[in-house]
């Protein structure tokens, strides 16, 4: 990197062509983002500082952008969440929930827990912000549920619950944001009862390509090194009136830095070798769902099943 940055300098000191000299710039740019996007997403020490920012992201998205399109704020899927949950993401019939452990991994806003606990489920909402748990905990009040709260980072949830004590494990749009993936994923299979389901929203790497994809990288740094709090709100402006989305769902685009993405493969490859059997895409889509029963015994999906609900899926209502 060093010679190709001296080669550069050397190319303007002969006074080569600007737009030659420009292109070598951004292709040196280019290599050093690609490096920067290697150490966010793929080595766990080296993704602390990234991990910092990205809970911090979260953090102010839930105190103070958490209105938007597909949450409790959007009164289309508020009344129609405990059908997503259990026609589309889950594919289990409503009958199963009431009475069983559920937990939320990654609460965020809520929106889910209000869903799981209106099917009657008893909730136990996990997040590492204490926003989120507050924007979840005042969701669950307007149905006077009880809950428990509880405020973990998904890689340390496996030692402050009692392992095998959940029905169901629920993780939607969270994993993919962890400092480490394996991990979270160990913790969350310890802590569902053989039997159980485990469910899984994960990006997906078909839905972008890894040279897209780090230049969305570029993006995000960008955003997360802005000075001041005008200059980022006018970055979401600008971003939301390009992409034509809420500041809510375009924060979410920008602000985590670690959003690593999946194949179908990879996760069934990862749940097989922890034990889990039924690992089915209950959504078919560039992004990854996933569902899995934990062990042999598969009598809730024999019981409780529900065929696939077809396309278009809930989150592509215009």
């Amino acid at each position: 990197m060093t010679s190709d940055f001296a080669n550069t300098v050397a190319a303007t000191d002969r006074g080569d062509d600007l737009g030659a000299r420009l292109a070598r710039v951004e292709q040196e740019l280019s290599t050093v983002y690609a490096a920067l996007y290697e150490m966010a997403h793929d080595n766990d020490e080296a993704a602390a500082f990234a991990a910092r920012k990205t809970v911090a992201a979260f953090g102010h998205q839930w105190a103070s952008i958490p209105e938007g399109k597909f949450m409790l704020s959007d009164p289309i899927f508020k009344a129609e969440v405990e059908q997503i949950i259990t026609r589309q993401e889950l594919l289990i019939d409503a009958a199963w929930f009431p009475g069983r452990n559920v937990l939320d991994a990654g609460c965020g806003g809520g929106r889910w827990s209000y869903g799981l606990a209106k099917l009657g489920a008893r909730v136990t909402a996990v997040d590492t912000n204490p926003s989120a748990l507050s924007a979840t905990r005042a969701a669950l009040a307007e149905l006077n549920a009880p809950a428990e709260f509880v405020r973990s980072s998904l890689e340390d949830v496996g030692q402050k619950l009692p392992p095998e004590s959940f029905d169901l494990v629920w993780s939607w749009g969270v994993l993919h944001h962890c400092t480490s993936f394996t991990k979270s994923l160990c913790g969350l299979a310890s802590l569902l009862k053989p039997g159980g389901l485990l469910h899984l929203y994960l990006y997906g790497r078909a839905s972008i390509g890894l040279a897209d994809d780090v230049t969305l990288f570029k993006e995000r740094m960008r955003y997360n090194f802005l000075s001041t709090e005008a200059e980022r709100r006018e970055f979401l402006r600008v971003k939301s009136i390009g992409h034509g989305l809420d500041t809510h769902h375009v924060h979410d685009i920008y602000s985590p830095l670690i959003n690593r993405r999946y194949e179908f493969t990879e996760i069934k490859d990862m749940l097989e070798t922890l034990g889990f059997t039924n690992i089915e895409r209950p959504i078919e889509h560039s992004e990854v769902w996933v569902t899995a029963v934990k062990g042999e015994d598969a009598e809730i999906v024999r019981r409780y099943g529900l065929p696939k609900h077809p396309a278009p899926y809930w989150f592509e209502r215009a």
